[in-house]
């Protein structure tokens, strides 16, 4: 019997992988026209079961009960049908070699893919994050197969957005045209860097880059895309612009947070209605046997 296959996004870049599960979700003819789904009922789904996975409820404001259980549902509603499936998740992307395990322990039977997107070191929006090499060799450890892990570089002039939504149907085997929705506008430009600075995130991305090639990974995009480009001065005009454009991208995170507590309140007032309508038939069900 030959395995369907499972292509699993984890991000890490949070707004590009919302782009890309919002074009999914747009594209469901599309999809089964290859014979692939998106097995989930909405991001915020997806979203509660990374959660559950990485058991980070606490942090969300959440109780364990809140989330338990969808994953499993997730993986349930992936067997349904002989279709491969699609999901995307930023949240997995920090998960721990146990916490990957368990991902994988219910979707037994699939061949798992994973899909990351590496940036360059120092990039809008990376404050934090681990970057793409050991990332990548933490989930092609848990694949068991390097080439299962697909490594996605944006090139460093175009829009990164449609390569990646190219690169997706690439690796999962679907025509993907132009994008199917209209990625936020983030026209915030490279921060100046001191010349120590500059030369310590070229020596990283160089040794990332290294490290990503050695590995076998399927890359799609040129590596030599993660290096920063050379130094250049500023005038007093251009750090006006880049002030200006730094106000705009904080206002823009404060209508990112706004919209995550607005999907969490979603999120807790789907469960307590869930909740409610369980020990509803909870009830009717002790009645009827009594």
């Amino acid at each position: 019997m030959v395995k369907r296959t499972a292509y699993l996004h984890i991000g890490p870049t949070h707004t590009r992988s919302e782009v890309l599960d919002d074009a999914l979700a747009a594209s469901t003819d599309l999809l089964a026209r290859h014979g692939v789904r998106r097995p989930v009922r909405s991001a915020e789904e997806m979203l509660s079961a990374a959660v559950e996975i990485r058991r980070t409820h606490q942090h969300w404001g959440l109780r364990r009960k809140d989330v338990e259980g969808t994953w499993s549902r997730i993986a349930r509603r992936a067997w349904k049908g002989r279709n491969s499936v699609v999901l995307v998740q930023p949240h997995l992307a920090g998960a721990t070699r146990d916490q990957i395990a368990l991902l994988l322990d219910a979707l037994a039977g699939f061949d798992v893919h994973v899909i990351l997107t590496a940036t360059p070191p120092g990039a809008p929006g990376t404050a934090g994050q681990e970057g793409p090499a050991a990332l990548a060799a933490r989930w092609a450890s848990a694949l068991r197969s390097p080439d299962r892990l697909h490594v996605v570089v944006p090139p460093r002039d175009g829009d990164p957005d449609a390569h990646a939504w190219r690169a997706l149907g690439r690796i999962v085997g679907f025509e993907a045209g132009p994008l199917p929705v209209v990625p936020p506008v983030e026209e915030v430009p490279d921060a100046p860097l001191t010349e120590a600075r500059h030369e310590l995130l070229v020596e990283q991305a160089e040794r990332w880059a290294k490290e990503l090639a050695e590995a076998g990974h399927d890359v799609h995009g040129e590596l030599t895309d993660l290096v920063p480009p050379a130094r250049e001065e500023r005038s007093d005009e251009e750090l006006a612009r880049l002030l200006a454009a730094a106000a705009d991208a904080l206002a823009g995170a404060r209508d990112e947070l706004t919209r995550l507590r607005v999907a969490h309140g979603a999120l807790v007032a789907r469960h307590e209605s869930v909740t409610k309508k369980r020990k509803k038939l909870e009830r009717r069900l002790r009645a009827a046997q009594d």
